[in-house]
C-alpha cells in the first residue's frame, strides 16, 4: 500500500491519494491511478505532455484556465472536463482561490467515453452542480482509501463508468433540446419569409426577429437548412412564381410583383438560375400536362 498525503499552507490545502493497480485491477473496463480534493492559490500550475491515462477535473469554487492540445478553456465553477493527458496540457489557477475534485483514470473503454464525452475538435466543458447524481459520484471516488482490494477496485470502475455514463447521456440531452430549439428558431423564420414575400426581407429583420446577432443566426440558419437565409428567401419567391404561372394567366411583371421579386427582369435571372429555363418556358412545358 502506498501513503496518502495532505499538505495544508496558509489557504492551500492538497490531499493526494496513491495507487498503483494491480495486474489484476488494470484488466477491468476502467480503474483508478490516483485522485485528490485541491485548493489552491494563485499561481499553481501544472503542466505535462505524454501521460498515459486520463485526467477528470470537477471545479468546486473559483476558475483555472485551462490550454490542453493548443486550445484555451476557462475551468469555471461547477464544471467538469474530461482530458486525455497524452495530449499537451497545462493547467492553472486564475482565480484568488481554485477548489477542484480530480482522479486520474485508464483502461480498455477510457478512449472511448473520453471520445464520447467531448466533441471532435474541442473539449466539452460541462455544467455540473454540487448535489447532483454524478457530483456524488465524483465524490466517493476520490474519498476512497488505496488499500488492494479487487472487490473495491470492481466498485470502483463500476462507479467511473456509472458517471462516464451520465455526464454523456446528459451532454446528449443537451444537444438534442439546443436541436429542437434550433429547428423551432429556424421554422419561425421560415414561416415569416412565407408570410411575407412581397416586404422588403433584409438578414438584418430576420435576425432581429429571432433576437439573433446577425452573423450567429446566419451560421444557425446554414448549419439547419444548407443554404443562406437570402438564398432560402429567392426559392421561396421561385416556388411562389411557379405556381402563379400554372394557375393564372398574370404577366410577368404582376407575377414578379406578387412573388416578391423587384422586377420581371430579376425573376427571369433567378429562375432560369435556380431551374435551367425561363418562367415562359416553364408555363409552356406546365400547360402541356
Amino acid at each position: 500500500m502506498l501513503n496518502d498525503y495532505e499538505i495544508t499552507l496558509d489557504r492551500e490545502r492538497i490531499a493526494w491519494t496513491f495507487g498503483t493497480p494491480s495486474v489484476r485491477t488494470q484488466k477491468l473496463p476502467l480503474y483508478l491511478w490516483e485522485w485528490g480534493h485541491f485548493t489552491t492559490q494563485r499561481g499553481y500550475y501544472t503542466a505535462r505532455e505524454n501521460y498515459p491515462q486520463y485526467l477528470l477535473i470537477h471545479t468546486l469554487n473559483g476558475e483555472g484556465k485551462l490550454v490542453y492540445d493548443y486550445r484555451e478553456y476557462v475551468l469555471a465553477r461547477n464544471t467538469v472536463a474530461v482530458l486525455l493527458c497524452e495530449k499537451n496540457h497545462r493547467y492553472e489557477n486564475i482565480s484568488d482561490l481554485w477548489e477542484f475534485n480530480w482522479f486520474h483514470f485508464s483502461g480498455s473503454i477510457a478512449y472511448e467515453y473520453y471520445c464520447l464525452f467531448n466533441d471532435e475538435d474541442k473539449l466539452n466543458i460541462q455544467e455540473l452542480r454540487p448535489g447532483e447524481p454524478e457530483a456524488k459520484l465524483i465524490a466517493e471516488i476520490i474519498t476512497q482509501d488505496n488499500r488492494i482490494d479487487f472487490i473495491k477496485d470492481l466498485n470502483t470502475s463500476n462507479r467511473i463508468s456509472s458517471l462516464m455514463t451520465m455526464l454523456i447521456s446528459r451532454k446528449l440531452r443537451l444537444q438534442r433540446d439546443s436541436r429542437i430549439n434550433t429547428i423551432e428558431i429556424i421554422n419561425n423564420v421560415i414561416n415569416f419569409m412565407t408570410e411575407n414575400l412581397t416586404a422588403g426581407i433584409s438578414i438584418d429583420t430576420l435576425a432581429d426577429k429571432v433576437n439573433l446577432s446577425k452573423y450567429y443566426f446566419c451560421r444557425l440558419f446554414k448549419n439547419q437548412t444548407g443554404i443562406t437565409p437570402y438564398e432560402y428567401l429567392i426559392n421561396l419567391r421561385i416556388s411562389r412564381a411557379k405556381q402563379l404561372l400554372r394557375t393564372t394567366n398574370a404577366i410577368l411583371d404582376e407575377i414578379a410583383e406578387r412573388s416578391g421579386f423587384l422586377n420581371s427582369k430579376t425573376l427571369i435571372y433567378n429562375f432560369r438560375r435556380l431551374t435551367g429555363m425561363t418562367p415562359g418556358a416553364y408555363r409552356r412545358y406546365e400547360l402541356m400536362f
